[in-house]
């Protein structure tokens, strides 16, 4: 499964790093000062004494993943709220990864089972509810609205990953913009949705999916990009390629020409690029 590439390539940074996770707690706005704070961790195990915090709402709330001692599985997730680092554990599995918090506290994000399946889930109420699947064996949440509707990356029966939409209960397929692979990763709180897809020619896109349909956002010149991020005005945040492509084999090798683009008011604007060597 594609997806898998960049849980594998998170798993691999975290062993590596094993860094304690950090906030930066901003005073007013433009100011020059911060203060970093420490959370802590649940303690070592046989990678080392690591956290790593990925998401932090409007409250000041913290989630993310930590080292636990086998007792606690090898690396539960974790909400840090109220100067306290809560072990919010797992489906059942060793790895918990919250991925994306909001107003209210919900978490959403994957954890193995204890078979080493992953699964999306949702962090309510004091519990970590797996999401399900497109009924196969696979999936994954990347971010959730103050609505608590998630989005995320699952398996179906047919063998291809598709973009969901988990609201109210019920997993929807987002579909595809004709290829055989999809991913979501952000929602808005007007339920609108951006990820990529492949489409029928091979290359993948960035989409935004809203009113039941999905509509690529083009690039920059070139045949690929990916949206990773909207906001609540309907801007998108992502990577196209500027007039150069990535063959599809080489895609999780990366990279190339990297940029970083804003849709906007039906644009595509160019904002910066990194550049590196493909081997």
């Amino acid at each position: 499964m594609k997806t898998i590439f960049f849980i594998n390539r998170e798993s691999h940074v975290r062993q590596l790093m094993k860094l304690a996770a950090l906030m930066l707690l901003a005073t007013p706005v433009f100011a020059q000062n911060y203060a970093i704070t420490d959370l802590g961790t649940f303690r070592p195990n046989s990678n080392g004494n690591y956290s790593i915090a990925y998401c932090i709402n409007n409250s000041g709330q913290v989630a993310g993943s930590s080292s636990a001692p086998s007792s606690q599985k090898s690396d539960p997730g974790f909400l840090y709220s109220n100067g306290q680092l809560v072990n919010i554990g797992t489906l059942g599995g060793e790895y918990g990864q919250p991925r994306g918090i909001n107003t209210s506290g919900q978490i959403a994000g994957y954890s193995t089972l204890a078979t080493g399946s992953y699964r999306a889930f949702i962090y309510t109420g004091g519990q970590m509810i797996s999401i399900g699947t497109l009924g196969a064996d696979y999936s994954v949440a990347y971010d959730l609205n103050d609505a608590g509707q998630v989005v995320g990356n699952s398996a179906h029966p047919g063998g291809q990953d598709h973009a969901f939409l988990y609201s109210n209960g019920e997993m929807t397929d987002l579909g595809t913009l004709g290829g055989d692979t999809s991913n979501a990763y952000s929602i808005n709180n007007l339920g609108v949705i951006a990820g990529y897809s492949y489409n029928d020619s091979g290359d993948f896109l960035g989409f935004i999916y809203q009113n039941g349909t999905m509509t690529p956002l083009g690039t920059l010149g070139g045949s690929w990009s990916i949206a990773y991020a909207i906001n609540d005005n309907n801007q998108i945040a992502g990577k196209p390629t500027p007039g150069a492509t990535v063959p599809r084999t080489r895609f999780a090798s990366a990279m190339a020409k990297w940029w970083t683009w804003v849709r906007s008011a039906g644009q595509v604007r160019g904002a910066w690029r990194l550049t590196t060597a493909v081997p």
